[in-house]
């Protein structure tokens, strides 16, 4: 687990593949996120990849999925605001 201030490495799916280590990653993504949620913070900043391929498994999608599900939304709505012009950036069909 990463310290407040350090970088975690969570790339999912980077292991997968080993028996050993393929949960690692997941584990790793899951901490930090259960630490933001047990400090309240307002962002996670993300400075890299989130999946080691860029093709990645179906069961990595899945579980990287779950684990954002589980920390991001267990707490009602997410609420954001769009600052650029709506019109020019979601164009509808």
């Amino acid at each position: 687990m990463a310290s407040p201030g350090r970088a975690a490495s969570a790339v999912q799916g980077v292991w997968e593949k080993d028996e050993v280590r393929k949960n690692d990653s997941f584990q790793a993504f899951d901490e930090v996120l259960q630490k933001a949620v047990d400090m309240n913070v307002d962002l996670v900043l993300l400075g890299g990849d989130l999946f080691h391929e860029n093709k990645p498994s179906r069961t990595t999608v899945v579980k990287a999925i779950s684990i954002l599900k589980k920390h991001c939304l267990k707490k009602g709505p997410v609420l954001f605001q769009v600052l650029s012009d709506r019109a020019k950036n979601f164009v509808s069909g």
